[in-house]
């Protein structure tokens, strides 16, 4: 939360112009702090996905949390933008240029594929993993805290809404396709 309101008042002068004129760039409003545990709401969902979609997630996590307070060991990792060859062509392109808000990033899907893969891998096999039922935690949402891949979404100060515009066009026009970005794998491991 702290990161995403200095970037706020950090932003250059173009995420400026057309954060006040109304365009795009929507200030991230939905940060609500949860006093007993210091847990925050982020509204993630982009009108793109529908409401289908944002029904399905929902179920989704609620079915893992009811599976976890059954004693069942859950691996509900949340992953990261992935830029899908399989995408109709106009959702794929603001996810191509969506890298132009710090610190968003969209992975191509070889490297998402993988690190959801080790990280289902160290849920299933360390007892330390809030996966396990054993593992106290605060708030059954914070089942999908731990190793989530945000992408960057956490961090920003906008809404994701308010970005699909100038992110398509970024994606149409001046990004390259087909690289994951910069910086989405530590120096130290590559």
């Amino acid at each position: 939360f702290q990161d995403s309101q200095a970037r706020l008042g950090q932003t250059p002068f173009w995420h400026k112009l057309f954060r006040y004129t109304g365009i795009a760039l929507t200030p991230q409003d939905s940060l609500i702090k949860q006093t007993k545990t210091g847990l925050r709401v982020l509204n993630g969902l982009a009108s793109l996905q529908g409401p289908n979609y944002a029904l399905a997630k929902t179920f989704q996590q609620w079915r893992a949390i009811i599976a976890r307070a059954d004693g069942h060991v859950v691996s509900a990792n949340h992953g990261p933008s992935t830029q899908q060859t399989q995408w109709f062509l106009t959702s794929k392109l603001p996810l191509k240029g969506m890298q132009i808000v710090p610190p968003l990033v969209a992975y191509d899907r070889e490297p998402a594929a993988t690190l959801m893969a080790a990280l289902m891998l160290w849920d299933l096999n360390h007892s330390s993993s809030v996966a396990h039922p054993n593992v106290s935690i605060d708030h059954p949402m914070s089942l999908f805290v731990e190793n989530s891949v945000h992408g960057g979404i956490w961090r920003c100060p906008y809404s994701m809404d308010s970005i699909g515009p100038l992110a398509f066009v970024a994606g149409k026009f001046f990004v390259a396709p087909g690289c994951s970005p910069e910086a989405t794998l530590p120096s130290s491991s590559i």
